[in-house]
């Protein structure tokens, strides 16, 4: 009643979610475009989020960038924000990333952590001169503000090594610390990515040449869809602790494996020992990582016949 603008964004968000209301989501615009005439920032959004979306008037993607520039120039980090999407997609704006990134700046000096994300993304995807240093810095500096989204970049940066040494076990904890915030996608990475331990004890013998790799027996055997695999990795610390490579380097693991007649489908690491004493890896001790992955086919791509063998026999 006294057109405070808080509360009248507070009213509108309200009619919009139909929480405590009938939804209204013309109702919910006008409340937004009131709070707006006071110059407050969340309100200025919310009529930029309007025309943007459609949301209770018609989509007007200029219309959109004006109400985002005037909460950006109220110094509301989030209009910032979605003025530096604006410039790097180039909506109702000519592309321009070097706009895209001072804005994305701004935000991330204004509290908005997802404004470092996308500075480092851009680093990491090449938008800008690649530098996976860069991403690393920006990522952690949103990690520092407490984002889960941070958590999800950085694990991703660890799972395909960019910029740091690959490292499963690392990647899996910052996975978890965006888990824990339910993110989405964080979620998802620790529900594809795997450890696995040995089934059986074994001695791996110290290389010499023309030797064969040591085949670890998991005990573990993965059902797959037509268009996924699982791709086996080396722990990080195999290396340097025992001195295990993969004689394959990445293990594929396709879905005709599962069930085959010479193993059953058994997931097996293949070893080679570059200590010069054997190294015994125990009954139930972390070998390596596992992640299922989706793939692609080529045109004309028929695959007939059923397959026999196990470890080693894809093409046969």
């Amino acid at each position: 009643q006294k057109n405070y603008p808080r509360a009248l964004s507070q009213l509108g968000i309200l009619y919009e979610e139909g929480l405590g209301c009938s939804k209204d989501e013309t109702k919910a615009f006008h409340l937004y475009q009131e709070a707006a005439k006071q110059k407050y920032g969340p309100a200025l959004c919310n009529v930029a989020y309007c025309y943007e979306y459609g949301v209770g008037t018609k989509t007007n993607i200029q219309k959109a960038l004006e109400y985002y520039l005037m909460a950006a120039n109220e110094n509301w980090g989030r209009g910032m924000y979605h003025v530096g999407r604006f410039y790097e997609e180039g909506l109702a704006v000519s592309q321009d990333l070097q706009q895209a990134l001072h804005y994305y700046e701004l935000a991330g000096q204004n509290g908005i952590a997802d404004g470092y994300i996308e500075i480092g993304r851009m680093y990491e995807d090449g938008l800008l001169k690649q530098s996976y240093a860069q991403a690393l810095m920006y990522y952690q500096k949103a990690l520092d503000m407490d984002s889960p989204r941070a958590s999800y970049f950085l694990g991703n940066m660890y799972k395909a090594g960019k910029g740091v040494e690959q490292d499963f076990q690392k990647a899996i904890a910052f996975f978890k610390q965006g888990a824990n915030r339910n993110h989405p996608s964080s979620l998802y990475n620790l529900a594809v990515l795997y450890d696995f331990e040995a089934g059986e004890t074994v001695t791996i013998k110290a290389f010499k040449p023309g030797m064969e790799p040591t085949l670890v027996k998991t005990g573990i055997k993965a059902y797959m869809l037509d268009d996924e695999m699982l791709c086996l990795y080396n722990r990080s610390s195999n290396p340097k602790k025992k001195g295990l490579i993969l004689a394959n380097s990445v293990g594929i693991v396709d879905k005709d494996y599962y069930g085959n007649e010479s193993n059953d489908g058994n997931i097996m690491f293949a070893f080679w020992n570059f200590k010069e004493e054997d190294v015994i890896i125990e009954k139930g001790e972390r070998i390596g990582q596992g992640i299922f992955q989706k793939f692609l086919k080529v045109d004309g791509d028929i695959a007939e016949g059923e397959r026999k063998s196990g470890f080693g026999s894809t093409g046969r």
